[in-house]
């Protein structure tokens, strides 16, 4: 089981997106307040930094969006969404990747500001 570590209009939206359009992945949300009980040590654990996303599976962690949707794309989706260490675009797919964490993050800076 899949257990995702969520605060709402973050960048874990991103990974949530990415699991509902994975096909047959069970996984379950955990939502969590953005405040300072993301820097409780039980959440630490989870994610060192005390951000979301952060991500269990199979017994493991992981956190950073960027790693997460990689894995997530190689493991669950390798055909489909993700791309082979051999494969001819991969390095296009990689590109698209990181860039996209890239983007989202600036247009999340926009929205945050307040023009008069």
């Amino acid at each position: 089981m899949i257990t995702l570590h969520h605060c709402p209009q973050t960048r874990s939206m991103r990974t949530l997106w990415l699991l509902h359009e994975l096909d047959d992945i069970e996984f379950q949300v955990k939502i969590h307040a953005f405040d300072r009980s993301l820097r409780d040590p039980e959440y630490l654990i989870l994610s060192p930094a005390g951000r979301v996303p952060a991500l269990e599976i199979d017994g493991e962690r992981m956190f950073e969006t960027g790693a997460i949707t990689q894995y997530l794309c190689e493991r669950y989706s390798p055909d489909r969404m993700g791309r082979s260490v051999g494969s001819p675009d991969r390095m296009a797919w990689l590109v698209w990747v990181n860039f996209a964490e890239t983007i989202s993050q600036h247009a999340a800076a926009l929205t945050q500001q307040h023009i008069a």
